[in-house]
């Protein structure tokens, strides 16, 4: 490496004494530095093979340094795992031999116990007498009969109190009272249907007309002329209280005038059999006047103002208008009952908006149909909006069910003359 650094100073040398590459000296410095190159070259080849024929053998012992750790690990184990399993079955053997030992004991010590007790000698008192033909001994008939009546009586008690403590529905008005805070302003029997059909004279019109007077009589609904009635959820005839209480009211001499409120689900039309358009919806967006939709009805001093029909979608928000604020004002003057049969309150917001704008609302309740949650909230709602609830109207009782009822109706709603004719019968 030093004659070679040598040689290449020399050809630098050279080249800056301007001498051209065919000069002699130039040639033959040039010659000197690649045959140096060129055993500098074949030196670091044959060092190169025998760093790699140390490697190899270096390598080799390594492999088999580890093959005879591995196999010394194998020995050991192989012998470990014999030993423990001599010493569990000594362990297991150990352990069957104290279970004898101990049960050996314990035999030993009961025939002590028996040899030391006194025997006592037995007595023959009376010999057993057979069963005569025909009294079997089992079964006893009468025992299973009076066990079997008082198993199924105490089984049907108990199902009736499983039943009623799983029921939260309204059952009576001490419910209604007691979970709501509200009165209960009427309580209406079941089957009832529009007295229009059945006239103001059947039994069951009386409970309107103590539902006309509580409304008179309450201090919540003094000098009141307008009512909404609503309920918590569809089918707890809300409809029907609607048109029962606005009949009594006109039979009465009062003007009364139903407004059908509820668009999603109308019914006032369909009980008194008249057309439904125009209406109320028609009235609210310019389509037709108060007089035009109004409609004089069957039945003397009651009117009727119909939902109305408009296009899918286009109902919504119609409430909550200043036509509909005034429309409650006009009507006020108009008549001396204005009774709005409103959507549920529960998951229709027209309701809320029109529980504000009038002079009461009275909530219907269907007996023993929805948990008394959903009473709950609809009331909840109703005051929240800023509602006036006057009172709850307690639906569908079942009388003859329900005998907290039975002496209510049966000798205070029942017309003396039917209580006449049926005791002459």
């Amino acid at each position: 490496l030093d004659a070679k650094r040598k040689a290449e100073v020399q050809y630098n040398e050279l080249q800056m004494a301007a001498l051209g590459p065919n000069h002699p000296d130039v040639v033959r410095v040039k010659s000197v530095i690649e045959g140096l190159q060129e055993k500098i070259d074949e030196a670091l080849k044959g060092l190169r093979t025998g760093l790699q024929a140390n490697y190899e053998a270096a390598k080799a012992k390594v492999a088999a340094l580890d093959a005879m750790v591995e196999e010394s690990k194998a020995t050991e184990r192989k012998s470990e795992s014999e030993g423990y399993a001599e010493f569990s079955k000594a362990v297991e053997e150990l352990e069957h031999a104290k279970k004898i030992r101990d049960a050996l004991e314990i035999r030993y010590m009961q025939e002590r116990i028996e040899q030391n007790v006194p025997r006592t000698s037995v007595e023959l008192m009376a010999m057993a007498k057979p069963p005569d033909e025909g009294d079997p001994v089992r079964p006893n008939v009468m025992l299973n009969m009076v066990l079997s009546i008082l198993l199924g009586l105490t089984a049907g008690v108990a199902l009736a109190y499983f039943v009623e403590y799983v029921d939260t529905s309204v059952k009576t008005v001490e419910d209604v009272e007691r979970f709501m805070k509200v009165p209960v302003v009427a309580v209406i029997p079941q089957r009832v249907k529009a007295l229009i059909d059945k006239g103001a004279e059947i039994s069951h019109a009386e409970a309107y007309r103590m539902l006309r007077t509580s409304l008179q009589v309450s201090e919540k609904f003094k000098n009141g002329k307008t009512l909404c009635i609503t309920s918590g959820s569809v089918g707890e005839g809300k409809s029907l209280t609607v048109f029962n209480l606005a009949f009594v009211c006109a039979q009465l001499g009062d003007r009364v005038l139903i407004v059908d409120s509820d668009m999603h689900r109308p019914r006032q039309h369909k009980i008194l059999q008249v057309a439904n358009r125009p209406g109320l919806a028609n009235l609210l967006i310019g389509e037709a006047t108060l007089e035009a939709a109004t409609v004089k009805t069957a039945v003397a001093n009651l009117w009727l103002l119909p939902s109305g029909r408009l296009a899918a979608g286009s109902i919504h928000g119609l409430l909550d208008t200043r036509r509909m604020k005034d429309l409650v004002q006009e009507v006020k003057a108009r008549y001396d009952w204005v009774i709005f049969d409103a959507p549920p309150i529960i998951g229709v917001s027209d309701t809320s908006l029109l529980v504000r704008e009038v002079d009461g609302v009275l909530q219907v309740i269907q007996h023993r149909k929805y948990p008394r949650s959903v009473s709950s909230r609809a009331k909840d709602m109703i005051e929240m909006v800023g509602g006036n609830l006057v009172g709850v109207v307690l639906n569908n009782i079942n009388v003859a069910r329900d005998y907290s009822y039975y002496y209510h109706y049966h000798y205070y709603y029942y017309p003396r003359r039917e209580r006449a004719a049926s005791s002459a019968s």
